[in-house]
């Protein structure tokens, strides 16, 4: 957050003038700033033109914005998800039907709306990815005969907010089940009976 504040003061931009820049730019109305105030200080800038309309510089200087905030994310992801993440995250992804299920929803979601979900489990749980993977695999395969009725769809398995603003995971209880259940399997015997 630091290098955010560092960048706007090198550009000589405020934290409302950053937003009223953005709220333009994306067409929405701005809240809880002095809107004139703002707008004088971002054509005495160069900001922004007499008409309110991005200058020449405006574009550049929110796109740098949006490359750091997309990096910081990027980073996190791989801190907390691993290296590999992105592959793992097709897998996952891949491991459920095409269309819909059942329910009406899409049983597969996209890569980035999953890794979302996954970055929250991460900090939640710590399950590693063959483990996720493996019974995810279970999970969507247990549906498969009944055409997948009464299944999670590939996001609200990972987590789903209750209506009492809970999060309820089926993915991690099932990681603990399958982790639980290979704890209580007796060890093989090696030996060989003639």
């Amino acid at each position: 957050m630091f290098d955010f504040c560092e960048f706007l003061a090198d550009h000589q931009m405020t934290p409302n003038g950053y937003y009223l820049l953005e709220c333009i730019q994306r067409k929405m109305v701005p809240k809880a700033i002095n809107v004139q105030l703002e707008l004088r200080f971002l054509k005495n800038g160069g900001w922004l033109t007499e008409q309110n309309q991005p200058t020449e510089k405006t574009l550049p200087f929110l796109e740098d914005i949006d490359k750091m905030f997309t990096l910081k994310v990027k980073k996190a992801a791989l801190k907390v998800m691993g290296n590999t993440y992105g592959d793992n995250v097709k897998k996952y992804r891949e491991l459920f039907p095409t269309g819909r299920i059942p329910s009406g929803t899409l049983a597969r979601y996209s890569e980035n709306e999953l890794t979302i979900r996954f970055r929250w489990f991460f900090a939640n749980f710590k399950y590693d990815w063959d483990t996720i993977l493996k019974v995810t695999e279970e999970y969507v395969e247990n549906f498969a005969a009944s055409g997948y009725k009464g299944m999670r769809n590939s996001k609200y398995f990972i987590w789903k907010q209750e209506e009492d603003g809970s999060y309820i995971s089926d993915l991690a209880n099932e990681c603990q089940n399958y982790l639980e259940s290979e704890k209580e399997q007796p060890p093989q015997s090696h030996t060989q009976i003639l």
